[in-house]
């Protein structure tokens, strides 16, 4: 499933395989502090400096939920359709990383914010059904996503 069995896997290859995603999309982000302290932020935007230790954390946390979902006893197809956009979100915000920080658009980004906040509730959703533990774990990544889009947000609307 995904290339990850889901009863061999351990929890390291789930967390492991998720942090390559966030590595990946540290490379595309490459010079993201010195874009972001650039922009004209609003005054509740958090220095740059905090980004690294929020998304360790959150990628910790989604890694540990994804584990969860895998390793339930839930359904196969109900395992199946979790990880598949569970990938699937986690595609989109390395391709949100490229459009903001690499081409500088942030309407686009915008837009691909509002796509990846859908992806991942309803990645979320899935995961309760499969293991609660699951699903609450993807709660702070929502919540930062959420934020992220409405910064995203303000940002758009200066270019405009």
């Amino acid at each position: 499933m995904m290339g990850l069995s889901p009863k061999t896997a351990s929890p390291m290859t789930w967390i492991g395989a998720t942090f390559a995603v966030g590595a990946i999309g540290g490379w595309i982000s490459a010079g993201a502090p010195a874009f972001y302290e650039g922009l004209e932020l609003p005054a509740f935007a958090p220095p740059a400096v905090l980004f690294p230790v929020v998304w360790t954390v959150l990628y910790l946390l989604m890694g540990i939920a994804a584990y969860l979902a895998a390793a339930s006893d839930g359904g196969r197809e109900t395992k199946i359709l979790a990880l598949v956009f569970y990938w699937s979100q986690l595609a989109v915000q390395l391709l949100w990383c490229g459009v903001f920080f690499r081409l500088g658009q942030p309407t686009a980004a915008f837009w691909l914010g509002v796509l990846l906040v859908l992806l991942a509730a309803a990645t979320a959703q899935w995961f309760a059904q499969l293991d609660r533990r699951a699903y609450l774990l993807m709660l702070p990544y929502l919540a930062w996503l959420l934020f992220a889009v409405l910064l995203t947000f303000l940002l758009a609307k200066q270019v405009r």
